[in-house]
């Protein structure tokens, strides 16, 4: 099998939670096949205008693909000149971004490192809406009903988890959080904006001189109990002894063989939420590193641990699943940017990873959006906060999609005072539901 039949046969296994009853039937759809190259640099797009009967499933009747997927026949750019599936494993694999990594390295989930790049690739569900549109293109060639033919629509799914960085408040956190609402301080002075310096001027006293207890459980149990929700929970489980002093500042305090650690997943456990790994810092591409703190964190729950999401979103494409996927980990959550919401992949989507077909299967859940973003990397006022959360929400709900959000366990006290976000957010959850 080629790679280009190889990755057109992904993208439809990939969403096939689209076509349960039609996939065979997606890929004989009457469309070119193009291969997609990248080099490395800012990928050139294209809005392909959507015929009057799928213009719903589009943005402004429009979806976004990547200029080499279109086939000019005849000097036109039509939707009929597009290879879908190609345009859909572009995404999924983040093809511009490989290519971009081979050439300067992994940007570690900071979308800022990606200098010029169009960011309408990360601001709506692409792929979801490309596979409404094959669904509905497949029915009409059928001449039948769509959901006779594909299945229902799936139920969209917002994956509710907190990482665990924190259990207590160390001198490590009180620092570097102080420090962090200092620098925002000064750069909300330089742009004028002296009511947001204040604010953040008044949150470093209160991280540098309080003591609040960041054992948040109880509070995120009460919230979810009262919305109808379950979360699931990544604690880091390193081993015990000492560090390096950088990594004392950016891994959590505790460690895999802590009582507090077994405080909290015993808590956890008890509550009935799930459990996976948030490993160290520089475990990104250490399989044996990554391996030890599993083994570590199931010695504590006593049972498996497959799920993992990596500290800081620390991430390669070329070296972080299949570092995960050696380590015995099969579904992984770090597909997002720390500095801004969005669809990394241009999915919300559970799929699997491509060219691992030697590992046992591996899955991947983009993450959509993280508690930083609407408090740390922005200046929002409660409205604007709970618009920028209903927009990401609507894309899933819309594109009947499925990714997760990650709300921090420490911050539900009054450093952070970000529970009325959680609160928000659950409300809007239920009101979608």
């Amino acid at each position: 099998m080629s790679e280009l039949t190889a990755r057109r046969a992904w993208a439809v296994e990939a969403a096939q939670r689209y076509w349960p009853r039609a996939a065979p039937l997606i890929a004989q759809l009457p469309m070119p096949a193009v291969s997609v190259a990248d080099a490395g640099a800012a990928p050139r797009m294209t809005e392909v205008l959507l015929p009057a009967w799928a213009e719903d499933v589009g943005v402004a009747r429009a979806l976004l693909v990547p200029a080499a997927a279109l086939r000019r026949i005849d000097g036109q750019d039509t939707w009929q000149n597009v290879d879908w599936l190609s345009a859909m494993s572009w995404y999924l694999d983040a093809s511009a971004e490989r290519a971009h990594e081979l050439q300067r390295g992994p940007i570690h989930s900071y979308a800022l490192r990606l200098d010029g790049w169009d960011t309408r690739l990360w601001s709506h569900a692409w792929v979801n809406r490309m596979a409404l549109f094959l669904r509905r293109w497949l029915a009409r060639e059928q001449g039948v009903d769509e959901h006779q033919l594909c299945g229902p629509l799936p139920t969209p799914r917002l994956v509710l988890t907190h990482d665990v960085d924190a259990l207590r408040k160390s001198v490590s956190i009180r620092l570097k959080q102080s420090m962090f609402q200092a620098f925002n301080a000064l750069r909300a002075l330089r742009d004028g904006d002296f009511a947001a310096a204040a604010r953040r001027a008044r949150k470093f006293a209160q991280v540098l001189l309080s003591n609040e207890s960041y054992w948040c459980f109880e509070r995120i149990f009460e919230l979810e109990a009262a919305a109808g929700a379950r979360s699931m929970f990544f604690f880091h489980a390193r081993d015990a002894g000492p560090r390096a002093a950088r990594l004392m500042l950016v891994d959590p305090a505790y460690h895999g063989a802590s009582e507090e650690l077994a405080r909290a997943v015993t808590r956890v456990q008890r509550h009935g939420a799930a459990i996976g790994l948030h490993p160290s810092f520089a475990a990104w591409r250490d399989a044996a590193l990554l391996a030890r703190e599993r083994h570590n964190l199931e010695t504590l729950c006593g049972q498996p641990v497959t799920a993992v999401r990596q500290h800081w979103l620390r991430f390669s494409w070329q070296h972080t699943w299949a570092a995960q996927a050696r380590a015995g980990l099969r579904h992984d959550y770090t597909l997002a940017f720390n500095d801004r919401p969005g669809f990394r992949s241009g999915a919300a989507l559970t799929y699997p990873a491509f060219g691992m077909a030697d590992e046992p299967p591996f899955q991947v859940t983009p993450t959509v959006m993280m508690d930083s973003q609407f408090y740390d990397y922005a200046e929002l006022s409660d409205s604007a906060r709970l618009a920028a959360m209903a927009h990401w929400l609507r894309e899933i709900e819309d594109t009947h999609g499925e990714a997760a959000v990650i709300w921090h366990q420490q911050v539900f006290n009054r450093d952070y005072a970000w529970d009325a976000g959680y609160a928000a957010l659950l409300d809007l959850r239920r009101a979608s539901a």
